[in-house]
């Protein structure tokens, strides 16, 4: 194995770590729950459930970038982002109707 692959889960892990924190005020559970997608997913890195975020589980896709350099991000992952991001996906799938209209393999 590479630098870059040692870099990559690195980074792979701090980000199910942060994700993953209990920071929750209402509920001793994170706001997500991510599935590593694997190396065969070249584009995403994690789906990302969003827990207890009503009747269907609203979802989103993470892409991981790692470097040698400092751990930065464009947004600190604090409880109070979290807790935004989790608003934010709550809310987008909301608004959608997230049912199947119609299938050939339903019975």
């Amino acid at each position: 194995m590479g630098i870059t692959d040692y870099l990559g889960g690195r980074g792979e892990a701090i980000a199910f770590a942060r994700l993953t924190k209990i920071c929750r005020t209402d509920a001793d559970l994170p706001y997500f729950w991510p599935h590593f997608l694997g190396e065969k997913c070249e584009t995403f890195d994690f789906l990302v459930e969003v827990i207890d975020a009503g009747e269907k589980t609203p979802f989103f896709f993470v892409q991981v970038k790692t470097a040698r350099k400092d751990f930065t991000t464009a947004h600190e992952l604090t409880g109070a982002t979290l807790k935004q991001l989790w608003d934010e996906v709550r809310e987008f799938w909301r608004g959608r109707e997230m049912t199947q209209a119609a299938s050939s393999f339903l019975n």
